[in-house]
Order: structure tokens, then sequence, then C-alpha cells
């Protein structure tokens, strides 16, 4: 016989969804209060093949207390993502609906942070890998359905997986080390201006003050001083010409992001003059242009 198939010579052992969501009441494994409110909802797993997805899950099959009852009860779990964990533990595949859509974030970062709790890496490598494949063909997204499904992914895992790493001696915490925390966050940053304008955007920052810092954290800085418009716009400054207070302009540069330190030589012309000057005129700036 396949060593691979013993498992299925061990006894089964019983995982409870304690107030699941999204229960089918007519299944003859569901227990309920009454007929519209379930309350539980169990299945069924070879314990051999529970104990080999992670050292985890291995304490829990044999040594804790739920191995010794058969018994692990989970709250804070949607029956969705328990089936998908199963399928992955007997077939090292997961299907969730709509593969393609935006609408999977949610079910795959829950997939994800379900695997995280119980250390299944391997399941955690394949579930980020769809994860951030699906976010490269969506690109930046515009669509509101799309947007709303891409929050929800969002706040579901900065809630349920590690956040930040250790604060450093000034009490401010670090960037996330959790691979897909700092994704989500590179993402938005990258989807700013899209998302600046989105309710629900801002009210997650507000919220999540660790998401609101992963994405400071990555986010670039201005293109621009206060005083000029935009990368390759205007400077204006007042010099004297001849003794004559006049406005000048400095145009930056329009490619790259170069950096000044101390003072730079910029082209102006002379708005009193109405003409353009071939003078030069030393600007002190520094930093990102």
């Amino acid at each position: 016989m396949d060593p691979t198939l013993e498992y299925l010579f061990s006894p089964f052992f019983t995982i409870v969804l304690k107030n699941p969501q999204g229960v089918d009441i007519t299944n003859d494994t569901t227990t309920a209060t009454n007929s519209a409110l379930p309350q539980k909802r169990k299945f069924y797993v070879h314990r051999s093949l529970l104990a080999s997805l992670s050292p985890e899950l291995e304490k829990h099959a044999n040594n804790m207390k739920e191995g010794l009852g058969g018994v692990l009860e989970l709250s804070d779990v949607e029956e969705a993502t328990m089936k998908a964990l199963l399928e992955w533990a007997y077939t090292k595949d997961y299907t969730i609906p709509n593969p393609t859509s935006a609408s999977a974030l949610p079910k795959h970062t829950k997939l994800y942070a379900l695997a995280d709790r119980f250390n299944i890496a391997t399941l955690k490598d394949l579930v980020y890998s769809r994860i951030t494949k699906l976010l490269t063909d969506l690109g930046k997204m515009k669509e509101a359905a799309d947007i709303e499904a891409l929050l929800l992914a969002i706040t579901y895992a900065f809630d349920h997986l590690p956040s930040c790493t250790a604060s450093s001696p000034d009490g401010i915490q670090a960037a996330p080390s959790e691979r897909l925390l700092k994704h989500f966050a590179q993402y938005s940053a990258w989807l700013l201006n899209v998302l600046k304008d989105k309710k629900e955007f801002c009210q997650l920052l507000l919220s999540c003050t660790d998401f609101a810092r992963a994405v400071l954290l990555v986010s670039r800085a201005a293109a621009a001083p206060p005083w000029v418009d935009r990368v390759g716009g205007i400077a204006e400054i007042t010099v004297t010409l001849d003794g004559v207070p006049v406005t000048v302009r400095g145009q930056y540069p329009e490619s790259g992001r170069p950096t000044y330190q101390g003072s730079v030589q910029l082209p102006f012309y002379c708005t009193s003059y109405g003409h353009s000057n071939s003078k030069t005129v030393t600007v002190n700036v520094q930093g990102h242009l």
C-alpha cells in the first residue's frame, strides 16, 4: 500500500466550528438551538492526516486536551475556510468560487490566516502565491466591488495576523514582518490615488493604526516640495535684478527624482520683463524632487 495513504487506517478526529457563518442547515452534521440558527458545524478528518499537517496540529490531535477527547473546537472560522483547509489536506490543492475575481481575496486571506494560526507553512506558501498572483493580474482596481473585496481582505489580515515586530527603544513599532501584510500595504500604497477618496479606506486607516503605519512606511516621499507644482513644475522666487525686485521661475528636471543638497542653479525668466532670459539664479533646496 502507498505509505502516503496510511492515514486512511487512523481514526477520525472531529473539528467543531462554533457559531460558523455560511452553514447549510440541512446538513445532518449541523446542530442548532432552532431550525433557523445553526450554532455548530462538525467536520471529520483522519487523525494521523491532521497531525501530519504541522507540529501545532500534531499537538492538538495527539497530546493536548483536544487529542484526548478527539474533538477540536474553533471559533471565528467560517465553514468555507475549513472546507478549503481540509480539501488541501487531502489533495494538496483547494478551490474557491470565482478564483480570478477580486471577490476571491477575502477567501484566500481567511485560509492564509487559518494556516498561520496552526503554522501550516506549505499551505501558507500556496495561498500567498495565489493572492499575490491575483493582485498582479487585477492590476490597478477601479470597480467599487473590487475595492470593497480588497479592503475586506486587508482588514481580516491585519486583524488575524501578527502585524508588527518588536517596538524600537523609542516605542515606535517597526514595519510588519508578516509577508502578506507587507504585500497588502505596498499594493495599497501603489493604489493610493484610487483609494484615498474611498470612505472605507479612510475608515480603515483610522481604525487600524498598524495598517496605516505599514502604508506610510512603503509610501514614497512627495515628488516635489510644496513650492513646486510637480516634478518638472515651476518654483517661484523673488530676486533683485539691477536693483529691482522681480519674480522669477525655475523649472525642475522632468525625468527622474534627483536629490539636491545645498544650492542648485536654475534657469529662469523674468515675469516683470515678460520674456525668457538666459541668466540663472541660485536656489537653496534639499531632498528629493
